[in-house]
């Protein structure tokens, strides 16, 4: 059973109950309200903190779509300026826009990685 209810700390309250024989188990968590995919990617990957070791900030910087991918977006975004997206095509890119910045938010947190390691030595 979940329960869903503001805690009195202006967040909210998440809690679930286990009943597992001998006793119930009462288990709560607060949640900052989540308004999109980006705010709760970016809380995940917390890109502002730079730590990562050299070789997992080279292999994010890495990442990219395949061309096949870039075409494609590139398609959607020129029909999308003409106004011709279908509904369909329309969820296709914003599905690609969200990828787009998740790549961003780990990319960023790289880049920092790598900025706080060759300040260090």
């Amino acid at each position: 059973m979940l329960d869903f209810s503001g805690g009195s700390d202006q967040r909210n309250l998440v809690s679930t109950t286990c009943d597992i024989g001998f006793f119930a188990l009462k288990i709560s968590m607060s949640i900052a309200p989540a308004e999109t995919e980006a705010e709760i990617w970016s809380r995940t990957i917390e890109p502002e903190h730079g730590n990562l070791s050299a070789e997992a900030a080279q292999a994010w910087l890495a990442l990219k779509l395949p061309p096949a991918d870039v075409r494609r977006v590139n398609l959607l975004s020129s029909r999308a300026a003409s106004g011709a997206l279908t509904p369909q095509e329309t969820r296709e890119l914003d599905n690609y826009l969200n990828v787009g910045r998740t790549l961003e938010l780990l990319k960023a947190k790289a880049r920092l990685s790598l900025h706080r390691r060759s300040t260090r030595s």
